[in-house]
Order: structure tokens, then C-alpha cells, then sequence
């Protein structure tokens, strides 16, 4: 027999909306139901609990804070040590390889942690869904890493753009088609994910091996930017889960899209960096 709650007075949604904890019903987009913290009742809470700031620790979502923050320091310290030594010596600008190489590696990440946790709705195992979203991401991805073996620079940013554009259209129409998608035998849901992870996979491998070899022009800038790349997968990959849980898939997709456009920004700030340093070698050749 179902069961259904009854309110003396109000609604359901004042009900939800009110109450100290996030105890709002489960969505497709946002299905984790460890999730009871509101952020914006902390304080109230704080006060509820008897002003005992250790019982916060026995909430998971407070953990991956704590987490990520530490994940946080240790990167701006690997990276800010680097960087201002070899400012000193070169005078070149870190921000420009940080911005590129850190937005397509968060970018990368939230996508391919979005795939999983969409592919987990379609087959109902995390494990089989982490499998076949990871294998087609990875295949598709060095295929474009392959592909832009043969282009040129003018490529970095139709790549990017592509990887956003294909990366949004693909995750609306996961979303969209849900329905559908689910009545399918199992079989059809691999291929059917499998296909719609390679199509952008594909585009996301081609911005990396692209701006090492035209942005990069010295070792210890590609040992910077590897640098980069690797902090900001690691700080995506903990954050995920807290923006998974707290805001839901959709807002994976949107950190994801941040990604490439910070990595966007970068790319306009290293032509536009190169351009002016050809300008300057043209005078100075005069």
C-alpha cells in the first residue's frame, strides 16, 4: 500500500522548503539521497546541534569540503612555488597556461564524471556504468588527440568550442531522451551511450595535445602546464561530487562548460600575448 505524507496545515513545498534539512524527494538530475544539508540553514543547525561543530563531520557533504579544500592548498602551493621562480628567470605569465591547461582539465573531468553518473541511471550499476562511459571516453579521446596530430593552431579554438557545444547538446539530450532511453533493452542502452560519450570525447581530446604543441614553446612551460592539467583534474574530480549531490547533474554540465570557456579565456590571452611579441620582434628587426 503507498504511503503519502499529509500536512496539517500548508503545503508539500512549504514543508520542503522550511524544514532544517534538504528531505525533499529524489529527482533523475539530482538522485543522490545522502544529501540532507542545507548550506544557507548552517547556522541554524549549528544552534539545533548544541553549538558542536564536530557533529557537521558526520555529514558526508562537509567531509568532501574539508577535503577539497586540502586538495586546494596543496595545489596552489605546488603550483605557486613553480611559478614564481620561473617568472623570475623567463618572465613569462603563468596565468595564460593555468587558464588553458586547468579549464580543460576540470572541464574534461566533470564531463566524464557526468557520463557516469548519467550512464548509473540508465543501467542501474555504477560500476557497469564507470566501465562503458570511461572505455568510450578514453577511445574517443585519443582517436582526437590522433586527429589533431594533423591541424594546426588555428584548430585550438574551433576544438574548444566544439568540445563545449557537442558536451551540452549531448547531456540535454541524454536528459531528454531519458525515457525512451530506459524502455530499451540493455544491449541498446551500451551502444546508445557509448555513442553519445565518443562524440564528445572525441573533441575533448584535441584541445591538450594541440596547445602543448603551439602554446608551449619550452620544456618547463609543458612541465607547468602538465602541472596545471593534473591540479585541476584532481580539484575537479572531489568537486563533482559535492556539486552533484548539492546542485545535481545539471550543474556538473555547467561547471563543465565554465571549464572550457576559462580555457577559452586562456586561448585569447596567449594570442593575444603572441601577438604583441611578434610585434615587437618586428620593430625591433627594423
Amino acid at each position: 500500500m503507498p504511503i503519502a505524507l499529509t500536512f496539517s496545515t500548508g503545503k508539500a513545498e512549504d514543508f520542503f522548503s522550511e524544514y532544517l534539512l534538504d528531505v525533499e524527494p529524489r529527482t533523475d538530475l539530482q538522485p543522490f539521497p545522502g544529501h540532507f544539508l542545507k548550506w544557507g540553514r548552517l547556522g541554524d543547525l549549528y544552534r539545533t546541534l548544541g553549538g558542536r561543530p564536530h557533529s557537521f563531520l558526520l555529514a558526508g557533504e562537509v567531509v568532501v569540503v574539508i577535503v577539497f579544500l586540502q586538495a586546494l592548498a596543496a595545489a596552489v602551493v605546488l603550483l605557486l612555488i613553480p611559478a614564481v621562480v620561473m617568472a623570475k628567470k623567463s618572465g613569462t605569465d603563468r596565468r595564460v597556461s593555468s587558464a588553458y591547461f586547468g579549464g580543460i582539465g576540470a572541464g574534461y573531468i566533470f564531463a566524464e564524471l557526468l557520463f557516469i553518473y548519467t550512464g548509473t541511471l540508465f543501467f542501474g550499476d555504477p560500476v557497469v556504468s564507470l566501465t562503458v562511459a570511461l572505455t568510450a571516453l578514453l577511445v574517443s579521446s585519443g582517436a582526437g588527440g590522433l586527429w589533431a596530430q594533423r591541424h594546426g593552431p588555428s584548430s585550438l579554438a574551433p576544438a574548444l568550442l566544439a568540445a563545449a557545444a557537442t558536451l551540452l547538446v549531448t547531456g540535454l539530450s541524454l536528459w531528454y531522451f531519458s525515457q525512451p532511453l530506459l524502455a530499451l533493452p540493455e544491449y541498446w542502452r551500451y551502444a546508445v551511450l557509448s555513442t553519445a560519450v565518443m562524440i564528445p570525447g572525441f573533441a575533448m581530446g584535441v584541445p591538450f595535445p594541440l596547445g602543448m604543441r603551439f602554446l608551449m614553446r619550452r620544456p618547463e612551460d609543458r612541465a607547468f602546464a602538465w602541472a596545471a592539467n593534473g591540479c585541476a583534474s584532481i580539484l575537479a574530480s572531489i568537486a563533482a561530487a559535492q556539486v552533484a549531490v548539492s546542485g545535481g547533474l545539471h550543474w556538473i554540465l555547467a561547471a563543465a562548460l565554465i571549464g572550457y570557456g576559462l580555457a577559452g579565456w586562456g586561448l585569447l590571452k596567449a594570442n593575444r600575448t603572441m601577438a604583441e611579441q611578434h610585434v615587437r620582434g618586428s620593430h625591433c628587426g627594423k
